[in-house]
Formats: structure tokens, C-alpha cells, sequence
């Protein structure tokens, strides 16, 4: 039985709340400030069409079916890129950082518009 957090207002609801550990809800409790934001960008992000890999902090967007869009927060930065690849090889053959910046903020505005413009371009907008 799994637990589920959802922002209701200023509030962090969690389901099945009764069999959440102690330790855990006093860490909730601790970190609310920073728990309500990573919601508040997780519910952004599915609004925004985007594939969400790590709750507040990896977010993904298939651009084509050999490129993926990303933006993830390592060390308080966040950043947006691209990479691009051969077919059936593992590793990247081209990548472009979309913006880069140490607001959620700012660097979605930018990866919001990258999602456009390739949009735009396939005629999708």
C-alpha cells in the first residue's frame, strides 16, 4: 500500500496518510515549503504535456523518436536540454542546452518555448 502527496491549496495531502512512518511525516512537516513547490512543478509540468521521471526534479518531453527534451535540477541548478541519438546506439550524438538558471521558473518559460517552436514547426500550434 502506497502513499500519494498532492498540494491542496497551502496543504500537502497525503493519501493513506495512517501508514505513512512517523519519521517520514515529521520530515513532510520539515520540508512543506520545498515539497509544495516540487508539486506545484510537477502539476505545471503534466499541464504542460511533459513525462515527469523524478517528482520535482527530472521532467521529460519526446521531441521525435530519435531526440528527448529534459530538464532537471542537479545542485540547485536547473537546466533544460536535448539530446539526440542514432538509432540503436546508447549514447548521444548531439546535445543542446535549452536554457540554464537557478529558478524553476525561468528555465520552464524557456523549455515552454522550445516545446513551441518545434511544435510551430511541425505544424502542431
Amino acid at each position: 500500500m502506497g502513499n500519494t502527496l498532492s498540494r491542496v491549496g497551502s496543504n500537502i495531502h497525503i493519501e493513506n496518510a495512517a501508514h505513512l512512518p512517523g519519521d517520514v511525516k515529521a520530515t513532510l512537516i520539515e520540508q512543506k515549503e520545498e515539497t509544495l513547490n516540487a508539486l506545484e512543478h510537477d502539476e505545471q509540468a503534466r499541464a504542460a504535456g511533459l513525462l515527469i521521471g523524478i517528482p520535482g526534479t527530472l521532467y521529460l518531453w519526446s521531441v521525435s523518436y530519435s531526440s528527448t527534451a529534459y530538464m532537471e535540477k542537479v545542485g540547485g541548478v536547473w537546466t533544460a536540454y536535448r539530446e539526440s541519438y542514432i538509432p540503436n546506439k546508447s549514447t548521444a550524438n548531439s546535445f543542446k542546452v535549452i536554457s540554464e538558471g537557478n529558478t524553476f521558473e525561468y528555465v520552464f518559460s524557456q523549455y515552454k518555448k522550445y516545446i513551441d517552436y518545434v511544435n510551430e514547426k511541425r505544424g502542431e500550434k
